[in-house]
């Protein structure tokens, strides 16, 4: 049965969602995609760090919204189209390198990241990117992939 939904996915131009490890299981599987091609949205959790809360949730989108869970206060953001420009510029590049599982190191306190990429592109193809680290891991993911995730962080402090 998983196989043929696993065709079924391919062969419609979708990729299956990847599955967020723990400490990240309360994740929803799926990401929700702004209407259109060439659509995006970048998701970055976090988790752990001393009081075990992380540092926030973040979600941004091509439709130009920002959400965010900063300890539980809620907010959504109507972001200008000049901030979003960062993402045109970073997201390409990103989409081109490996992303993975950089996994967690024996840091009890450190905070965990984890990030997802979802495009949908010219053509109506839909894929989803996720990589997830800690400190004591972050050097093993590619800058191109933590450059997403500053443009996100900064993007969150800004507002």
């Amino acid at each position: 049965m998983h196989i043929l939904i696993l065709m079924l996915l391919f062969l419609s131009g979708q990729d299956p969602a990847p599955v967020a490890p723990f400490p990240f299981m309360d994740v929803p599987a799926d990401l929700t995609l702004p209407d259109g091609n060439d659509a995006w949205v970048v998701e970055v959790m976090t988790r752990g760090g001393f009081d075990g809360k992380g540092l926030g949730d973040y979600r941004v989108t091509s439709a130009g919204k920002l959400n965010r869970d900063y300890r539980g206060r809620l907010d959504e953001i109507i972001v200008k189209n000049e901030s979003l420009q960062i993402f045109a510029e970073f997201i390409p590049p990103a989409t081109k390198v490996e992303w993975g599982k950089y996994g967690f190191g024996t840091c009890m306190d450190c905070v965990a990241t984890f990030l997802r990429l979802k495009t949908r592109d010219k053509d109506g193809k839909v894929r989803t990117w996720i990589a997830y680290w800690d400190a004591t891991t972050q050097r093993r993911v590619p800058s191109e992939v933590t450059r997403l995730y500053d443009a996100v962080i900064a993007l969150a402090q800004s507002l």
